[in-house]
């Protein structure tokens, strides 16, 4: 089937080592997988939206507490007992159960567009652009506490303890309007208030947020870090938005915008101030492959910090990205190591599932990935690339699209 040969073509293992790259550290080899886990719900048949979930993962996915949570944000359910309601999967180690997500009462939370979830042991928070509608968790409940309002929209939500830390830096038509696309929002869910809000400096690049997936700001333990794109510029900011230090360096593979004529002069025609959304997409993509940008940056855990740089080809996927690593050691930053890289290459005897480089999620220390893989794979099985995919070919022939999450663990 095509469509299974190109998905296959979309996803690594990132522990596989690319055998023409031996001479090159590769990121690889800083991730052990942990689990692999089927998307199918209790009668082991695939999750119906399981590749809608696939297809838009990173806000669709979570990883914590070793439960891996998914619910599909597109798809509001309905029945006769709970009424409109989204579904919450949960695949634990011992047991899979679904749990029932109430949508409140009609034109509140389902006329709204969803960005993002989260979850902790306690609590459930859905993001919807200026809002965030806020549940508990017990014995299998799923319970409505309130919803809060946002000054500004936010497109990223994480869960500490009893607060909730809301976060924005993309480039959409609301931020537009007011010029400000970085915000953050600290909010204590026990005490009914807001603990920290306000804006941030916009990163150098910040129109490089019309192309997905991106990632320029982060939260971890008291800490935001905020990527410029067009400069490699990491800015470490306290709760209370006071600078504490910037991590830069100029890499290797490193194409600065500033030495490139024609990037220049595009630049200076465009107008983020305006609604001309298209038109600046259009001006971009004529340059997007002459300069790098850091594409993302996720805290792994309070001493880890994950930095992705992008050099953009013409096809997609044939881009290169590069991996760096900052490390906190004895209260400083430190960069432990320097464009790690991720080759496909399926002119191989090992198993090597490419995917977008750039498209992972970082949840709960751990960084997931997807694929079209519908059964588990053995240890052994990874080194004959050819068998594994005929299998996999021989399976989707007569059975329904299945799919696999992958669940890696940074090494010490």
């Amino acid at each position: 089937m095509p469509i299974i040969k190109a998905t296959l073509n979309l996803i690594i293992f990132f522990f596989i080592i690319n055998e023409n790259l031996v001479s090159q550290t590769l990121v690889n080899n800083l991730f052990d997988l942990k689990r692999q886990i089927i998307l199918e719900d209790l009668s082991k048949e695939p999750l119906s939206d399981s590749r809608a979930i696939a297809t838009g993962y990173w806000k669709k996915i979570q990883y914590y507490n070793n439960d891996l949570y998914i619910m599909n944000l597109d798809k509001i359910e309905n029945d006769k007992k709970i009424g409109r309601h989204f579904k919450l999967y949960i695949f634990s180690k011992n047991k899979n159960k679904i749990l029932k997500v109430p949508t409140i009462k009609r034109n509140i939370i389902q006329d709204d567009y969803y960005n993002c979830f989260a979850v902790s042991e306690k609590y459930l928070c859905i993001l919807a652009q200026f809002y965030v509608y806020i549940y508990s968790i017990e014995n299998d409940n799923v319970n409505f506490i309130r919803k809060i309002s946002l000054d500004y929209y936010h497109h990223l939500i994480k869960l500490e303890g009893d607060k909730i830390i809301i976060m924005m830096s993309n480039i959409v038509s609301e931020t537009i309007k007011v010029g400000n696309h970085t915000n953050i929002l600290i909010y204590d869910i026990v005490k009914d208030k807001t603990i920290s809000k306000g804006s941030l400096p916009n990163p150098n690049g910040i129109e490089q947020s019309f192309f997905m997936p991106s990632n320029f700001i982060t939260y971890q333990n008291g800490i935001f870090a905020v990527s410029d794109v067009t400069k490699y510029q990491i800015h470490l900011y306290d709760t209370k938005l006071n600078l504490l230090e910037t991590l830069s360096r100029t890499p290797n593979i490193w194409k600065d915008i500033k030495y490139c004529k024609e990037c220049q002069e595009t630049m200076k025609t465009l107008n983020l101030k305006s609604f001309e959304v298209h038109e600046t997409i259009k001006k971009l993509n004529k340059i997007n492959m002459l300069f790098s940008t850091v594409r993302r940056v996720n805290f792994i855990n309070d001493t880890t910090l994950f930095v992705c740089i992008e050099n953009m080809a013409k096809d997609y996927f044939d881009s290169d990205w590069y991996y760096d690593v900052w490390k906190k050691r004895n209260g400083k930053w430190q960069l432990e190591n320097t464009e790690l890289k991720v080759k496909n290459n399926l002119n191989t005897t090992i198993l090597k599932f490419d995917c977008f480089s750039a498209s992972y999620i970082i949840s709960d220390g751990k960084l997931l990935t997807t694929g079209a893989i519908p059964f588990l794979i053995k240890n052994e099985e990874y080194k004959n690339h050819s068998a594994v995919k005929e299998r996999i070919d021989n399976y989707f022939i007569d059975n329904l699209l299945k799919y696999s999450v992958f669940v890696y663990e940074i090494k010490d």
